[in-house]
């Protein structure tokens, strides 16, 4: 009987994701865009 490993992980990499991100950014109209990025930065600051 022959043992069987698997050299992937079941979840996608992190750099995947980050390409995914950007991609969906870039597609968001620049006031959306401009809207999260204002949204996110006063929650740094908060």
């Amino acid at each position: 009987m022959a043992n069987l490993t698997f050299s992937h992980t079941l979840s996608p990499s992190a750099q995947t994701f980050d390409r995914l991100l950007i991609d969906r950014l870039r597609d968001m109209p620049r006031a959306q865009q401009r809207e999260l990025f204002d949204k996110l930065g006063s929650q740094a600051i908060a």
